[in-house]
């Protein structure tokens, strides 16, 4: 089921009526903290618990005689290491 202001805004995208699709655009995509779920002080609190990103950093693994031998390099090193 589709929602009707999806109805409305392909009436005013078939009649280019600017005006009343942009003031619906702007009233669907404004991010206030006005009504629930209050997205400005989610936002805060999503900010505060932010983890740094995961690195998955694979070693280079080098054949030395009959043996292999890996070398890891540090995260700023592992472009660098290629």
């Amino acid at each position: 089921m589709k929602r009707a202001s999806t109805y409305v805004s392909q009436v005013y995208k078939a009649t280019a009526d600017y005006h009343s699709g942009r003031k619906l655009y702007e009233h669907y995509s404004a991010v206030t903290d006005a009504d629930p779920p209050h997205f400005l002080s989610l936002r805060s609190i999503v900010l505060k618990r932010k983890q740094p990103r995961k690195l998955f950093v694979q070693c280079n693994t080098a054949l030395k005689g009959a043996s292999t031998e890996n070398s890891t390099h540090k995260t700023q090193q592992s472009v660098s290491a290629w």
